[in-house]
């Protein structure tokens, strides 16, 4: 998949934490239960025969939504830091691999850390040199996972905290704002098939006569982000510069911004510009993906009068036939999944199965 900035290209700009929702999300829950309360439910069941243990276990397992069997994980990335946290049961931070010296907070004046993290829905690491980030709060994405023709099959909740601050213990404090996107946006990452049989018993599993109900209609997986976030500005009230990022409108379905330049402005005057050029296989809206081609540094201002601007430097991308790469989701693929060049007409492979005749 492409980001803003073409497909294998990032660019390390503010900071995120993104979240990897297991079960349900810590703070929506009424419970939390770990290895060892299962263990000790299993434990009360079965020496002291506690039905009302069984009942939860029952709840637990059939994914009562007041329950949550596994923590989620957080993974955090800015400047040079990053790793991954998780919240024990009192929703302290705990650092999953602790090589840094690092300290994070869930931000709020709130007593109960979970109440905190449910009303703020902002966190706050520290680093060793004394300065502070600040993620989420406004600047939050809610995602979730959903299938064509089906409903939701993940919590649609926050996956995203942005970073909207850093204070400096001297030089004040640096600010991130963003642009908004629509309130859904689709961006399909998967598809999938089946073939479907009617097996009712065992004996049927050795009857090469059974009837097959055939193919299934492929099926894309989306992932569904609501008020998607892209970094539009970064400021401070400390000093009069200013950097923009503008962006243009993606193709649906695949990608939903287009990076188009950056610009430098101190005291409302542009001192430095940063476009980037891209190749498009049909046009920027209608394109499957999309590749970086050139990054220019001041086309226009070098040629001003302004004797203090950075020369103009080009850097240019090239490609070893972009164009040959198949669709996105294309039945061409090996068993692995990589293109073959094959002319297939679904994702099931070639089988004499029970009759059937594959592709």
């Amino acid at each position: 998949m492409s980001s803003w900035t073409g497909i294998n290209w990032t660019l390390n700009a503010g900071g995120v934490i993104s979240r990897t929702i297991n079960d349900k999300p810590d703070e929506l829950v009424y419970n939390r239960m770990d290895i060892a309360d299962l263990n000790q439910m299993y434990t009360n069941i079965f020496n002291t025969n506690n039905f009302t243990d069984a009942n939860v276990l029952e709840y637990i397992l059939n994914g009562h939504q007041y329950y949550d069997k596994k923590p989620d994980i957080f993974n955090f990335s800015f400047g040079n830091f990053s790793g991954s946290f998780y919240l024990d049961n009192n929703f302290n931070p705990i650092l999953i691999k602790n090589d840094s010296n690092i300290k994070i907070e869930i931000v709020g004046t709130h007593s109960d850390l979970k109440t905190r993290l449910l009303m703020g829905n902002a966190f706050c690491i520290i680093t060793p040199d004394g300065n502070k980030y600040f993620f989420g709060g406004e600047q939050t994405e809610k995602s979730y996972t959903t299938y064509t023709g089906h409903e939701q099959v993940s919590p649609n909740w926050i996956t995203s905290y942005y970073i909207y601050g850093i204070d400096h213990p001297i030089k004040g404090t640096i600010y991130f704002d963003y642009e908004t996107g629509d309130y859904n946006s689709n961006i399909a990452t998967d598809i999938e098939q089946h073939y479907n049989l009617i097996v009712s018993s065992v004996d049927d599993l050795t009857d090469n006569n059974i009837p097959p109900l055939g193919l299934s209609s492929p099926e894309i997986i989306y992932n569904r982000i609501n008020n998607s976030k892209f970094l539009r500005k970064i400021y401070s009230n400390e000093n009069s510069e200013e950097v923009y990022f503008d962006t243009e409108n993606g193709s649906a379905g695949h990608y939903i911004k287009v990076l188009k330049n950056i610009r430098v402005l101190k005291n409302d005057t542009e001192k430095q510009k940063i476009e980037l050029t891209y190749i498009f296989p049909n046009t920027r809206t209608t394109s499957n993906r999309f590749f970086l081609q050139k990054v220019e540094f001041n086309r226009e201002l070098s040629n001003s009068i302004q004797s203090n601007v950075t020369r103009n430097e080009v850097y240019k991308m090239e490609y070893n036939q972009q164009n040959e790469l198949p669709n996105r989701f294309s039945f061409n693929q090996d068993h692995l999944g990589y293109f073959n060049g094959a002319n297939n007409i679904s994702l099931i492979p070639q089988n004499d199965f029970y009759g059937f005749s594959g592709n």
